[in-house]
């Protein structure tokens, strides 16, 4: 815009064009220059957007579709490989929240309550909250998440949690 202003000036006072015919020509330019910023920024951010939310629709999908409800005071343990980018990948999914993974989570499942939700990523801190209550064997939800997307493997973490008793 400045550069603009001192062009416009410059050739104002050198009057190589009538003042009405430079003033529509440098507002068209100013136009032309202002619609291709927007464009370009729109393009930009639609392409960061496609490429950071299709993970997180894909994970959250297979999620709902496994579980439509969970009940209160569940357990949510997401098991992945030793991958530093699938484990990037998954935090920027479910870890975007200030108040941690559980409100996140709670997002997709208005029923429980995000204080409600637990989510682990170790599992033997799965087994060390279990132990103290059997009974809380039956809320975990255990999943595989790699570069194929979202597994359900709660039931064979259930019967490891339970031979472990």
């Amino acid at each position: 815009t400045l550069s603009g202003l001192v062009l416009y000036n410059f050739f104002a006072k050198r009057s190589y064009l009538k003042p009405q015919t430079l003033k529509r020509a440098f507002l068209f330019a100013f136009l032309v220059v202002l619609t291709g910023n927007f464009l370009a920024t729109r393009d930009n951010f639609e392409k960061f957007n496609v490429f950071h939310s299709r993970p997180a629709r894909a994970f959250f999908s297979d999620l709902k579709h496994f579980y439509p409800t969970l009940p209160p005071n569940s357990i949510i343990y997401i098991d992945t490989p030793n991958d530093a980018q699938i484990k990037y990948i998954l935090s920027r999914i479910y870890g975007g929240s200030n108040y941690g993974s559980g409100a996140t989570l709670a997002v997709f499942y208005p029923e429980v309550k995000k204080e409600e939700i637990e989510v682990i990523r170790d599992f033997m801190l799965v087994q060390k909250s279990v132990s103290t209550e059997p009974a809380k064997i039956d809320r975990v939800f255990a999943f595989y998440y790699d570069k194929n997307g979202l597994s359900d493997i709660t039931s064979n973490i259930r019967a490891q949690l339970k031979n472990k008793k």
